[in-house]
């Protein structure tokens, strides 16, 4: 499993040990599979995604105003920021980044910026997202120490 980290403009590859899929996540997978009945998501290249995240925080795409409509976010019970117009407001430990992320059977993303170190990430995996197991565990443990070290 490989996750690419673009950051000021170098590139960089973490590779992880792969792990075998567990056979609960594979029947999961395959019941949950009749209720996913199209796709709403976008295909690209992870610079592309990148740089269209850029275009948008830089104020290229859009004007201040639907900009400050889209950054709107909603709040959960507790006050949190969550979500706004396609973008998620993402608490890392204190330091807000924006972007968005997803996942489905075989895949899942997150795209985000992170103003307070000027940072693009794009983190990918080829694993399904959908279920919880030991092994989307580990994916979670991969991403979160990844994003760890972009915040030191």
């Amino acid at each position: 499993m490989t996750f690419t980290v673009i950051w000021y403009g170098r590139q960089g590859i973490v590779d992880k040990e792969m792990f075998d899929a567990e056979k609960a996540a594979k029947d999961h997978a395959i019941a949950m599979f009749q209720t996913r009945k199209g796709d709403d998501g976008i295909v690209c290249t992870t610079t592309d995604a990148v740089k269209f995240l850029k275009g948008l925080m830089e104020g290229k795409l859009l004007n201040a105003e639907s900009m400050k409509e889209m950054m709107n976010f909603v709040v959960d019970e507790k006050g949190n920021k969550r979500y706004g117009l396609g973008l998620i407001y993402f608490d890392l430990g204190g330091q807000p980044a924006y972007g968005h992320g997803g996942g489905g059977i075989g895949a899942g993303c997150v795209l985000a910026y992170i103003p307070s170190k000027n940072a693009y990430v794009f983190l990918s995996t080829n694993f399904n997202c959908f279920v919880d197991s030991k092994l989307s565990a580990k994916v979670g443990e991969m991403r979160d120490g990844i994003l760890g070290l972009l915040l030191q």
